[in-house]
């Protein structure tokens, strides 16, 4: 149906040059098609006032529900990561 792949989720404070003193943090996010898995993975580095958690909303685009770029559309699960890895079944 459709591909696996994976990606870093980038932030940063966003107002001053931290990041360029290493205050950042990523998280991986990985796409298994065919388990139907998506990995939310742990969080690596920091910085100042990053939130200690934050809301993820998935929606699976799989061609049966609502068009991809309906950005207002219900998500099909919601989860808190607050840093470590987390596994989201289709």
């Amino acid at each position: 149906m459709g591909a696996d792949g994976a990606f870093d989720l980038y932030q940063d404070e966003g107002t001053t040059y931290g990041y360029e003193r290493g205050a950042f943090a990523t998280m991986p996010i990985a796409w298994d098609d065919d388990a139907g898995v998506l990995t939310l993975g742990a969080r690596q580095g920091d910085y100042p006032g990053m939130p200690a958690s934050r809301t993820v909303h998935v929606r699976f685009i799989d061609g049966t529900g609502e068009a991809p770029w309906t950005v207002d559309a219900a998500p099909q699960q919601t989860v808190e990561y607050a840093g470590q890895a987390l596994t989201i079944r289709r």
